[in-house]
């Protein structure tokens, strides 16, 4: 009697141990991913102080306005701008107004990266290990202090497949409902969730199929079909809006097409040292990605091939994969039709399935090199002497994974980490946006009277007008659009004032050639010309230094 008492009395010490340890690691996870976030925030905030480009104008002018008039942006659902109403009616429309919801929607890119990796993987510091490297990457920092919804796009979409996942293995009404209400967000926020959707419905269709041929037994459709008919009720505001933004959208440009190489280019631009998708398919282009970016591709494979190997007894990380990459494939598909615009922005979902992937990749290395090799319980030894701790081969193997870890993306991530977070990178031209702010500073600087300021293209005119607010109406921003009579007032503006400052972006000029400046060199007008980022500020004058006196 006093036997089975004794054991009974022993197991529930050990069940009690059991519960500590668990709430022990778990708090101590709890306090790494904050650890991170703190990072994170810190990285993004300092990027807080660039300069708004047009689009964050844009978002500025869309959630500003009336209620009616914000549900009125020419190219996007009113979710996001509906979110950031109250914000600017409360606080303002300055900078970090508008640009601090995407920092707390990039702190929760990593947190629910975390959640989904700790649900997918079998193996528990997969889910450890993107934290860190979602909280340093240089992509999510750069989107995480910009006034557009790049992180909050694949923060839903996250959580809609995060909860799609559960909904789909536990079949029942709740799940069901929470990815629902999930999914009624995604599709008010951006046309690319209404996108992921789709494809998720598809997916789950095309899966149950698979199944039902492959193992004779098909997953119920009741409950997504619930979910959806949810989902397409609640959008059902959204269909005028639709309607009126998609009839009146003309065919993109050409030159906006994305090229097939970019494409290729596009799971390595993640990991490269400059923000940029537009590499040409040239032998130096190839080696310069391939020289940045071939670890973290391998490591991707090794990931991709483990999540292979164990799809039987852990189908979860492969079904995200393939996810994922449908829903990139199909989006440059719809691109190429000339009315949907492709961009990594939009995908940057992409992102945390990489991360993970490369996790797995990490992962597996180490255990690969340590059954082969018995590393880790020599190690281990060597680790008890030096330390006097007991190593075991689990702790040998955490500390092999984070130093691979900190050592690859230390090495690699550190000088891109850097110049993100400069607040001035991104005004060079092959790096980001214009410097709006910096612009009408070198304007204001030549002189306290008034001065007028032409603007092509016309609609970069608002943003520059935005930042002349500061010096009090003696700069009049006023938009222009490039043409034969775009010369005539130049010249009489010139010939009246004597001088005119003419200011035009490198992304939307209608002048690429450059033909105002040749002629106005050809006539025989002095100027003087600087860049600020994208911009160019040039000042037409019939004297040497207008603004002398």
């Amino acid at each position: 009697m006093s036997t089975n008492r004794d054991k009974a009395e022993a197991f529930s010490t050990q069940e009690k141990l059991s519960d500590e340890m668990g709430k022990l690691i778990t708090r101590n996870r709890a306090v790494w991913i904050l650890l991170w976030s703190v990072v994170y925030s810190t990285l993004a905030l300092v990027g807080f102080g660039r300069s708004l480009w047009i689009d964050e104008y844009a978002t500025i002018v869309d959630s500003s306005g009336s209620l009616e008039a914000t549900a009125q942006d020419p190219g996007h659902p009113p979710g996001y701008f509906l979110l950031l109403w109250p914000l600017v009616h409360l606080f303002g429309d300055a900078e970090w107004t508008v640009r601090f919801p995407s920092l707390v929607f990039g702190v929760a890119v990593i947190w629910m990266t975390y959640l989904l990796a700790d649900r997918v993987s079998a193996d528990h510091r997969v889910s450890i290990l993107t934290v860190p490297m979602l909280a340093t990457n240089p992509y999510l920092v750069r989107f995480g202090n910009e006034a557009r919804a790049y992180t909050l796009l694949p923060f839903l979409i996250l959580l809609t497949t995060y909860l799609y996942f559960i909904a789909r293995d536990q079949d029942q009404m709740r799940p069901w409902l929470t990815t629902a209400a999930s999914g009624v967000a995604l599709a008010y926020v951006h046309y690319y969730g209404v996108a992921y959707l789709a494809l998720l419905f598809c997916y789950h269709i095309v899966n149950s199929a698979y199944a039902r041929v492959a193992r004779g037994r098909a997953m119920q459709l009741k409950g997504i079909l619930g979910a959806y008919v949810l989902i397409g009720l609640a959008a059902l505001p959204l269909v005028p809006i639709v309607v009126d933004q998609f009839g009146v959208l003309a065919a993109a440009h050409a030159g906006r097409l994305i090229k097939p190489q970019q494409i290729l280019f596009l799971t390595s631009a993640f990991f490269l040292p400059a923000s940029t998708t537009g590499y040409e398919l040239t032998l130096e282009a190839v080696a310069y990605v391939a020289a940045w970016s071939t670890p973290f591709l391998l490591l991707i494979l090794a990931g991709f091939w483990r999540t292979l190997q164990a799809r039987r007894t852990a189908p979860l990380p492969l079904d995200l994969t393939m996810i994922m990459a449908a829903f990139v494939a199909a989006n440059y598909a719809l691109h190429l039709t000339g009315y949907w615009f492709f961009n990594i922005r939009y995908v940057l979902c992409l992102l945390p399935v990489l991360i993970i992937l490369i996790a797995e990749g990490l992962a597996g290395l180490v255990d690969l090199v340590s059954s082969r090799f018995m590393i880790l319980s020599v190690a281990g030894s060597a680790l008890g002497r030096l330390t006097h701790r007991t190593w075991t081969s689990r702790r040998v193997s955490w500390l092999a994974v984070f130093v691979l870890g900190v050592t690859l993306f230390g090495l690699v991530y550190a000088p891109r980490i850097l110049i993100e977070a400069d607040s001035s990178y991104p005004y060079s031209i092959a790096g980001g946006a214009e410097d709006n702010r910096g612009a009408i500073k070198y304007i204001a600087s030549y002189s306290d009277t008034n001065m007028t300021v032409l603007v092509e293209p016309t609609f970069g005119a608002g943003v520059l007008d935005y930042y002349a607010r500061t010096y009090q109406g003696r700069i009049n921003v006023t938009g222009v659009s490039y043409g034969a009579s775009l010369t005539s007032l130049l010249e009489s503006l010139i010939l009246a004032e004597g001088s005119v400052w003419y200011v035009w972006s490198y992304a939307y000029t209608l002048d690429p050639e450059g033909q105002v400046i040749q002629w106005a060199s050809s006539n025989g007008y002095l100027y003087s010309q600087t860049d600020h980022g994208r911009l160019v500020v040039c000042l037409f004058s019939v004297q040497s230094n207008p603004f002398h006196s």
